[in-house]
């Protein structure tokens, strides 16, 4: 459980998930939600969406050997509350019947991702103090 390994898992789900709604966000979006509506705003928040992610995932890349520094601390903080907020955003999205079931994995890898990352920065923190 490394920075460089969160770095990397990081990486490959945010270029995954990223580009496919980049390119073919009709795909995802009818995986993901129970009745979508509004279709042309999902379709350009989706695609919204994966411009960001796709950037995080290709900056997770160029970051998996940095050293300790407050930039990669940065790194880490967002990390940590995106992905556990995610994770709850997500599950209250299925509780309450906006998302399918098949969104329970995306809640999985969010909270993996930030769970991961808030105890590296538990462990980082002590590093650069």
């Amino acid at each position: 459980m490394t920075v460089r390994n969160l770095l990397i898992f990081a990486g490959i789900v945010c270029l995954l998930f990223g580009l496919l709604l980049m390119i073919s966000p009709a795909t995802l979006i009818k995986m993901i939600f129970n009745h979508p509506s509004y279709w042309e705003t999902t379709i350009a928040t989706s695609r919204n969406y994966g411009i960001l992610l796709t950037a995080v995932g290709i900056a997770s890349f160029c970051s998996r050997n940095s050293t300790p520094s407050w930039a990669r601390f940065g790194f880490l903080v967002q990390s940590a509350i995106a992905g556990i907020l995610l994770a709850i955003y997500d599950a209250y999205s299925i509780i309450k019947g906006i998302y399918n079931a098949s969104t329970w994995g995306v809640v999985a890898l969010t909270a993996i991702s930030g769970i991961w990352g808030l105890l590296l920065l538990l462990k980082e923190r002590k590093i650069l103090a």
